[in-house]
């Protein structure tokens, strides 16, 4: 679906592209049509967007593939994860999907303070909030023409559970994307 493609290639601006080659290494003969151009498009595009600080990237509702690379991860990862999806065929902006962001990273031995939580839980809520106001700010940059509204606010936003995301903590946004479906 077009839709996932671009938000999969909208939220990979936000990430170094060392991180980006990791996770775009699929072998030649596993990759569905499509796979290289897109992947050299996300990798040839321009690092107007990218956060240094986030070093891993996940777009997937797929629980196994989320659990093995969350887990996995050692430092600070952008998260995205698109949800329950409507489509009314006679609205301009009839295509609607839920999505959450989130800004994680490992607990360990060597964070688990409380002056260490309340630094990362701050630098990784800075983190989200700047991305979301990079959308907003997108919004009326990227020529959506009226056609697409990467967000729209007020976003909720919730702290990360060590305990129920795969040992991470940070914060997490919920909001709704629309695109139109109409030509």
């Amino acid at each position: 679906m077009e839709l996932h493609l671009t938000l999969f290639k909208y939220f990979a601006g936000f990430v170094k592209k060392q991180a980006l080659r990791n996770i775009l290494a699929n072998p030649g003969y596993s990759q569905r049509p499509g796979y290289a151009e897109v992947a050299a498009d996300i990798l040839n595009a321009p690092d107007t967007a990218v956060i240094d600080r986030i070093s891993n990237y996940v777009f997937s509702m797929n629980e196994k593939y989320v659990s093995d690379h969350i887990r996995n991860n050692k430092d600070i990862i952008l998260y995205v994860e698109y949800g329950a999806l409507s489509y009314n065929p006679v609205i301009r902006l009839g295509v609607k999907q839920k999505l959450a962001v989130y800004v994680a990273y490992p607990c360990s031995i060597a964070n688990n303070d409380n002056l260490n939580e309340t630094l990362l839980m701050a630098e990784t809520f800075e983190i989200l909030t700047g991305i979301l106001d990079r959308m907003e700010a997108d919004q009326s940059d990227l020529g959506f023409c009226g056609n697409t509204r990467l967000i729209n606010f007020p976003s909720e936003i919730f702290p990360i559970e060590e305990s129920l995301f795969y040992g991470h903590s940070g914060w997490m946004a919920i909001f709704d994307y629309e695109k139109t479906n109409l030509i």
